[in-house]
Parts: structure tokens; sequence; C-alpha cells
């Protein structure tokens, strides 16, 4: 988000961006994003609703944190009244399933509600970032694919371990080459911009109504003809009891227990302290080691451009590459 949190810190200060956003927002996107949709039941039935949560919730379960990184932005303690401590602004979370203790059956196959998880997401990265006071505000979720008809060296920017905290589907420029790796771009909200859709180097075809194909783009793109306010989309659902837009306890709880233990290291977490000027040009790297890295690649040519790790999970110090 662009704005930041002057005038109610009283709130802010008590529960951090981790409770704010990551656990309940972040975390459904994410939801919606991974957790399998249910089949044999019509999507409008209890019997869907309920398998759907269920869905969710198992998803959920499956996963574990796996680093953090975290900070706040500089006039943060100028506008809080009671401090230290000071909760984050910022926070850079890397999740993964977790492959827990499974049951074999009678044919010798592995059992369990998270398998089908494990198998499906192992070694694949989620990657939940949020922030107040960034420059810019929007939402969006990017997946990136592996291409496995590259050599894994040398790995192409961009390719499963680096996410810009810039949304960059407003690029004109859009990479062709053929070891680029395949990206679908969700555009939430943001930037005075409808919701939209793109992808690059896989193919995708909607067939909804209200969203239309945007021929003149480079990549495939679908743009939302017009846009129903969430708090108005939400009201709708509640007077057609539609639950599958909301929270069961099941999923809630499931949340918490992801969460809860994160939540408690990122409040006693050290911090960096971060302008907007910092944002611009910014994307978090997933590194060797298994930390979270925020890092900038300065302006210049290809052959000299530098990078700079600005900080990193493990230290949240400075150093330069």
């Amino acid at each position: 988000e662009s704005i930041d949190v002057e005038g109610r810190t009283e709130f802010y200060n008590s529960v951090g961006v981790v409770r704010d956003v990551l656990q309940n927002h972040a975390t459904e996107m994410l939801a919606l994003l991974a957790a399998p949709i249910p089949d044999g039941e019509p999507p409008n039935s209890n019997g869907f609703q309920e398998m759907w949560q269920d869905s969710k919730a198992a998803f959920l379960e499956s996963l574990h944190g796996s680093s953090l990184l975290t900070g706040r932005y500089d006039a943060y303690e100028q506008q809080v009244e009671k401090g230290p401590p000071y909760m984050p602004t910022f926070a850079a979370v890397q999740l993964q399933v977790t492959a827990p203790e499974t049951k074999i059956d009678d044919q010798g196959m592995k059992t369990g509600p998270w398998w089908m998880y494990t198998m499906k997401w192992e070694g694949v990265p989620f990657v939940l970032v949020s922030g107040k006071r960034m420059g810019v505000r929007e939402s969006y979720i990017r997946v990136a694919f592996k291409n496995s008809s590259c050599s894994a060296e040398p790995r192409p920017r961009g390719v499963h371990e680096d996410f810009s905290l810039r949304d960059t589907s407003t690029e004109t420029e859009i990479e062709t080459e053929e070891c680029q790796p395949g990206v679908l771009h969700v555009h939430v909200q943001g930037q005075n911009r409808p919701p939209e859709i793109w992808a690059s180097g896989i193919p995708l075809k909607i067939s909804l109504p209200g969203w239309t194909r945007d021929n003149n783009a480079k990549a495939t793109r679908y743009v939302r003809e017009s846009q129903v306010g969430a708090y108005d989309h939400l009201v709708e659902a509640v007077v057609a009891r539609q639950k599958t837009l909301f929270v069961s306890t099941k999923t809630l709880l499931a949340s918490w227990r992801l969460w809860g233990p994160l939540a408690a290291e990122a409040d006693l977490k050290d911090q960096f302290v971060y302008t907007e000027a910092d944002f611009e040009g910014a994307y978090v790297s997933l590194d060797p080691d298994g930390s979270v890295s925020l890092k900038k690649l300065s302006a210049g040519d290809d052959d000299d451009a530098s990078e700079t790790m600005m900080m990193n999970s493990k230290n949240n110090e400075h150093d330069e590459l």
C-alpha cells in the first residue's frame, strides 16, 4: 500500500502487518490459488461449499513458514504514541508444504489428507508480501512456471526464485526468449485499473461473463469489463447464501495454526527501516540457503549492472553483493 498508518497506530501497533493482512487477506488469496477445487457437486450446492472449505483447510494444514523478513517505514516510531515495541509494517514470508507422517493402505499406497498437496506442491515456494508506505497501492498474484526444456544453469532471471515488488502487468515489452518462464498474472486491484489476467508462455482461455480479451496486448490478456465493489460483492453473496466467499471456522483455525508462530516470530524479529524509495525497482529473492532477501538491481547496461542485497531474513542486516 502507498499509505501509512498514521492516526490508527493504537490498533496497528497491537497487530502488525502479519496479523493485519497476511494471516487473512493474503492467505485467502493463496488458498483460492492453490487448494484443489472439489468436483462431483454443483458449485452452489451445500455439499460443494462444505467440501471447498475442507479443501482450503487441508491445504493450509499442509503449510509451514520457512523464512520471514520484516521491516517498518521510517516515520512509524514517531507516529506510535505507545512504544516500543514496534510492530512490523512490512513482511515477506516464504511458505512451503510439509510432508507429514502418512499411512500405508493395503495396496502399499501412501494416504492421508495432505498427501495430494505434498505431491503437487513439494519444493514450490509460496511467497506472501505486504507492506505500508511502499509507494504504490496494488494487489496481484503472479505464478512463475518452471521451464523443463531449459538447462538448470545458468538460470534466467525471474525463474522460480525472484518476485518483483511492482505489478508488471502494464509492461509493454514481454520477454519471449526461449528459456523465459511461463507466467500467469492476476491483477486484483490498484493503480485505478480494472481486474485483469494475462499469461505469457502458457495457454490461457477465459470464458466467463464480463471478461473480454485484449487483442492489442502482446501477451494473452483478459480484462474485466465492469468492476463491482468488493463489499458489494460480499453483500450479494450473503443474500444469495453463497458460503464459498467466506472463511469457515475450520479454515480460520487452520490459518491461525499456520500464522500464530509466524506472527509471534515477527513480533520479536529485528526489523529494517525503509523509505518509499527503497522499494523502487526492488524484488524479493529466495536465496540458496532458504532465506528471503530484498534486493535491487541498479540502473545501467546489462554488462555493468550490479545487484544489491538490501535485507536478508536470516539476520535482517544490510549487505553488499
